[in-house]
């Protein structure tokens, strides 16, 4: 069971929102990612995780994180970011994500306001769809909405119809 952190309603495993107050009840851990049978099979987020923090280069909150908009070319960089929204800029709806889309065709892209979020736990990238209309894809699999996968260098997303490549630079702080 899952307990609510807001008001402690229990709730089955699975549940993503509390059906008594409305709270966001996240990624229940153990989760598990699956793994190609070369990589050792299934095993839980929170062990890659780890074991990837502890590598000697991992880790560095100076990381650079490039992603290209193949449409466009547009590329956009970031150092030591913690976390990144990515969709379409909807100001009227008060929507204005890190990285807005709208300039590269988002909206004929199917790209969501909210599409998705990259962010950093433990020392890694981890890219998580937002609920979006047309879905987040990594490496060509469809992502579970709200279940994060590690994000790695030189891994393709397509937002809806939009492609982006990441390039993850962990030796841009150290230059």
């Amino acid at each position: 069971m899952i307990d609510c952190p807001a008001c402690g309603v229990s709730h089955k495993p699975g549940a993503l929102f509390c059906r008594n107050c409305g709270e966001y009840l996240g990624v229940v851990k153990p989760v598990t990612s699956e793994l190609s049978p070369r990589e050792g099979g299934a095993r839980s987020l929170e062990d890659v995780v780890d074991e990837t923090a502890s590598m000697p280069s991992g880790g560095a909150l100076g990381d650079m994180l490039d992603i290209e908009v193949v449409a466009s070319g547009r590329r956009v960089q970031w150092i030591g970011i913690s976390e990144l929204l990515i969709g379409r800029a909807d100001l009227a709806c008060g929507v204005d994500p890190d990285l807005d889309l709208e300039p590269d065709g988002g909206l004929k892209g199917g790209v969501s306001r909210r599409h998705c979020r990259v962010y950093r736990q433990q020392g890694v990238y981890l890219v998580e769809d937002v609920g979006s209309a047309n879905g987040t894809y990594l490496n060509g699999e469809r992502l579970s909405a709200y279940l994060p996968r590690i994000l790695k260098h030189h891994d393709e997303l397509q937002l809806g119809g939009m492609l982006l490549r990441v390039t993850i630079d962990e030796g841009a702080a150290r230059m």
